[in-house]
């Protein structure tokens, strides 16, 4: 089970870029995604990133998976379950939990 929160004071495509690696990062991932978290716009920036995606744990090829499937001006960070002081940063920046598996 997943909670979602989009902010809707976001540019409308955005919304729609951040949405559409959503559902490709679920096809591709499906349970090792955890959690995304969407900056307020894709001019906003955290790391030289604009949507943090988190994984159960990375793995060899991960970062590169992750990559192909951006779209737009989605510019991802990818980080392990247990990095969270990147989740409280991206948190802190204005960012909002598109998607968060539930334990």
């Amino acid at each position: 089970m997943y909670s979602i929160a989009v902010n809707l004071r976001s540019p409308r495509e955005w919304r729609r870029d951040v949405q559409e690696f959503l559902s490709r990062l679920e096809a591709a991932l499906g349970s090792r995604l955890v959690m995304v978290v969407a900056l307020p716009s894709p001019s906003d920036s955290l790391y030289d990133s604009n949507v943090l995606v988190v994984l159960d744990e990375l793995r060899p090829g991960d970062l590169k998976t992750v990559a192909s499937l951006t779209v737009g001006d989605v510019n991802p960070l990818v980080v392990p379950e247990d990095d969270k002081q990147a989740v409280e940063a991206f948190l802190l920046a204005g960012g909002r939990v598109i998607k968060r598996r539930s334990e």
